[in-house]
């Protein structure tokens, strides 16, 4: 029997994506969407405090794409814009989070208000890695999951509640995204020692991380019209994955989409044995995050040797070793570059890197990032 080395955090919500197509013309089909499994309702970002309002999604996929929906429980339905790529987020919205590698690179993002105007965009990597927003509303040309067929829609309960404060409260609104594979999987690649190869269409055992998000503003009426009450500057931000803290471009925390076939079953083995890996993985971004801590003391460099690295640990000075597992750092550029694999023998092995690029191996060698 293989070792085993628990997660230092709790694992990530799962969800089983079944192999389905929603009508091509009514995505938004309630007798559809009612056959799929919708996921636990949102939490917030980074505190216990329960959100005001319900949310919760679901996800199909087919031989085309990715289909997505979002249902959002709102007494106050309102939106002030009216064109695509532009920063949806500054009207309530519902976003979608996917790294198809599960490396925390080449994620796509998207955003949808309740008119069903979109932002899409791709990051190399998270903000706080030096990654930067690629998308047409930033630079030319740029990318735009429109240009590639991308499918968006929102129906509002009832129709006639959008932004009318006389006709409140509202029930809500549902919010339809489409993804084509060939927007989704765009720059899914890497050259670096051919650790991730391409990535191709999921199928049933593929992993994908996933997060969804939602941007929730406090209104007021005024003159016969939502207006942002002043009183609360910041948005409230409800996830699917809370991430810890209030920012969602934490890749590692987010949730895992398992692809299955039609009937929901298929995959349960690759998805076990990547939840298998999750203890390495967890150790290799204890290391990421205590490398940079290290490194803001130290001129910008890196530590070569683990034991330098105990008291910077999130989880604390014990959060390496407690398994048996074993810590090799390869430093490059001068320190300003490293490479660290966590490893416990007959389990596998997770590595990262200073720019977050995190994979995992079972033993032997073979990924554990199953989407082949």
């Amino acid at each position: 029997m293989a070792p085993v080395c628990p997660p230092l955090l709790p694992l990530p919500p799962v969800y089983r994506v079944p192999y389905l197509s929603p009508p091509s013309d009514a995505p938004l089909s309630s007798s559809f969407w009612s056959s799929v499994p919708s996921t636990a309702p949102f939490v917030d970002i980074s505190t216990d405090v329960v959100p005001r309002f319900s949310t919760t999604a679901q996800v199909v996929y087919d031989d085309w794409g990715v289909h997505f929906l979002g249902s959002l429980s709102e007494p106050n339905v309102w939106f002030n814009l009216t064109d695509d790529q532009v920063v949806i987020f500054q009207d309530n919205d519902f976003e979608v989070f996917l790294d198809a590698s599960s490396t925390t690179h080449n994620y796509k993002e998207s955003e949808l208000n309740a008119n069903a105007n979109l932002w899409t965009l791709a990051l190399a990597k998270a903000y706080g890695d030096g990654g930067y927003e690629n998308s047409t509303r930033v630079m030319s040309p740029g990318f735009d999951a429109l240009s590639y067929g991308a499918l968006r829609g929102s129906a509002v309960s009832p129709p006639s509640c959008a932004n009318d404060p006389g006709a409140a409260p509202c029930g809500g609104w549902r919010s339809y995204l489409g993804l084509p594979f060939e927007a989704v999987l765009l720059n899914s690649t890497t050259d670096r020692d051919a650790r991730v190869p391409n990535v191709p269409p999921p199928k049933p055992g593929s992993i994908w991380r996933c997060d969804f998000s939602r941007v929730e503003w406090r209104v007021l009426t005024q003159s016969g019209q939502y207006v942002k009450d002043p009183a609360y500057p910041n948005e409230d931000n409800w996830v699917w994955a809370p991430t810890g803290v209030v920012n969602i471009h934490e890749p590692e925390r987010w949730g895992i989409l398992s692809f299955a076939g039609p009937d929901g079953a298929g995959g349960e083995d690759e998805l076990s044995d990547y939840l298998a890996l999750f203890g390495l993985r967890d150790r290799a971004m204890q290391i990421y995050y205590a490398q940079h801590a290290y490194a803001s003391d130290n001129n910008g460099t890196f530590a070569g040797d683990a034991a330098l690295l105990a008291p910077y640990y999130p989880a604390g000075e014990d959060a390496i070793g407690g398994c048996g597992e074993a810590v090799a750092i390869e430093l490059g550029e001068g320190g300003a570059a490293f490479v660290a694999t966590v490893e416990l023998e007959g389990l596998g092995s997770a590595a990262v890197d200073q720019e977050r690029f995190l994979t995992a191996r079972g033993e032997g060698g073979e990924s554990a990032v199953p989407y082949r």
